[in-house]
């Protein structure tokens, strides 16, 4: 960080002060301990800006999430039924099935993972044969009912998926946040007639209210010449 604060105060110092013409003095007096001052005050109001940035960004994923749930709680009937099927999955009665059909068992998501009711749900479906075939053997593992659920939430919410991948994969900007949120949006907003997609929209442009009152947003937004631009 004072690393960082020198290297920005240089380029300051580099390229305003001449600009603003500013006069020196002869005396030489306390120099060092003025810029011991200024890094000091300059680390300070940096520190305060970068934890802003960093819990914005932090928050977003979460705040995403939120988003998600607001449309398909975790409490929706159908994702427990297929995560009460999922966890049945594990007796030792259907192992010898899940073997010789080299099948994978669907993941039963956490209360803290994000993305799980989505990853179940993919996996589902990635599956759908073996687990057709699965209940004309064991049909207290039928699930012939819940396929149009998973097919649709699948497609309404691949691109929230991705979009929540994406952002924990490596450091997002707020306006790289920004942007790849609208483009997931847009992309839900084309998915054909879907009981999720337009009030998942609307319940991401809601949460995205949340972050239009945050300083650090708006100044990455008014920084970044993709978003903010001549007749923008």
């Amino acid at each position: 960080m004072l690393a960082a604060v020198r290297m920005l105060k240089l380029e300051f110092e580099v390229n305003c002060l001449p600009v603003l013409q500013v006069t020196e003095t002869d005396s030489s007096s306390g120099t060092n301990d003025q810029n011991d001052q200024e890094e000091e005050m300059l680390m300070e109001a940096l520190s305060s800006q970068l934890q802003e940035n960093l819990n914005q960004i932090r928050c977003a994923v979460h705040t995403l999430q939120l988003g998600i749930l607001d449309v398909v709680k975790k409490s929706h009937d159908e994702v427990k039924k297929l995560t009460d099927v999922a966890k049945k999955f594990k007796s030792v009665k259907y192992t010898e099935f899940f073997n010789s059909h080299g099948a994978n068992y669907p993941p039963v998501w956490g209360q803290t993972r994000w993305g799980g009711i989505y990853l179940k749900i993919s996996k589902f479906l990635e599956q759908r044969n073996f687990f057709t075939l699965l209940a004309e053997t064991f049909p207290e593992l039928d699930i012939s009912d819940s396929w149009d659920f998973a097919t649709q939430y699948e497609q309404a919410f691949k691109h929230v998926y991705k979009l929540t991948i994406d952002m924990q994969a490596e450091h997002v900007s707020l306006s790289d946040f920004f942007v790849q949120w609208l483009i997931a949006s847009e992309k839900v907003k084309q998915t054909k007639p879907n009981p999720f997609a337009s009030e998942l929209v609307t319940s991401m442009e809601k949460r995205l209210q949340s972050f239009k009152n945050s300083r650090a947003f708006k100044m990455a937004l008014y920084l970044d010449p993709r978003l903010n631009y001549a007749g923008s």
